[in-house]
């Protein structure tokens, strides 16, 4: 995560990269991991599992088709939403 971001501006990084940005998209995948909440949040400010949460949001915004991970469910705090 990009500390000096908020976690909603986390998310809209991977999209600046890909394609347009879209503030609205970003949002519904912060709450599909339990952070909408917490979208004006720095990462400082969010717990290590709320940190992960918010890249797995920034991960899964531009639709992958596959997303390797290594032992991600050791420190996420709570299961996230159907994608």
């Amino acid at each position: 995560m990009v500390n000096y971001l908020t976690a909603l501006e986390n998310v809209m990084l991977a999209q600046y990269y890909h394609s347009i940005t879209d503030e609205k998209e970003a949002m519904e995948a912060l709450d599909r991991v339990g952070l909408a909440d917490r979208a004006t949040d720095l990462p400082s400010q969010l717990s290590g599992g709320e940190q992960q949460r918010v890249c797995v949001a920034r991960a899964l915004i531009n639709q992958p088709e596959i997303i390797l991970q290594m032992n991600l469910q050791v420190t996420l705090t709570m299961p996230m939403k159907r994608w």
